[in-house]
């Protein structure tokens, strides 16, 4: 959803807003004293300029688009004001949450087999993080563009919540 509140999906591919680009800078500013071992990214225009911000403050970032973090499906919704749908009754063609967590769950759980003790950067859209945090934490969190969240797998391949989705990063005094 963008800031005019309306459905963006995997449909619509625009750039960054000007507020998005904003925040991607201020997540880039965060992010540039940690190292990443590799990258993956949702193929949107959005999530890759996003990730440019971010890969240019590391020398180096491999990255990999990856389709199964690309934002939902809205179907015929996609483009309209999110305000006037009925979320507990989609039409057929809009993507399930079944569907969202599933590629999710299974780019994530790739990557980690790829590189169980590396460090991942995943540049992705609210709706993926927010359905992939429930079916792991079994809890529903809100998570705003621009979040970082961070999830450790343990020993057992398990995914843990580390920190729960921040944007303390975005304090930015002219939209405050």
């Amino acid at each position: 959803m963008n800031n005019q509140k309306r459905l963006q999906g995997c449909a619509l591919d625009p750039s960054l807003s000007y507020v998005g680009a904003v925040q991607a800078e201020k997540i880039a500013e965060r992010l540039k004293s940690v190292s990443f071992d590799m990258a993956v990214c949702s193929p949107l225009k959005r999530a890759q300029e996003t990730f440019a911000r971010i890969a240019s403050l590391h020398e180096d970032l491999a990255c990999c688009l990856d389709e199964r973090i690309k934002d939902r499906d809205w179907g015929d919704l996609t483009g309209g004001s999110s305000l006037s749908i009925d979320f507990l009754n989609l039409p057929p063609e809009v993507e399930s949450i079944d569907s969202i967590v599933s590629r999710a769950n299974n780019c994530f759980n790739d990557y980690f087999n790829s590189f169980p003790n590396g460090r991942i950067l995943a540049v992705t859209h609210s709706g993926i993080i927010v359905n992939y945090l429930a079916l792991i934490s079994d809890t529903q969190f809100r998570v705003a563009n621009s979040c970082v969240t961070i999830i450790k797998f343990n020993a057992n391949a398990t995914p843990v919540l580390v920190l729960e989705p921040c944007n303390k990063h975005l304090v930015i005094p002219e939209f405050c």
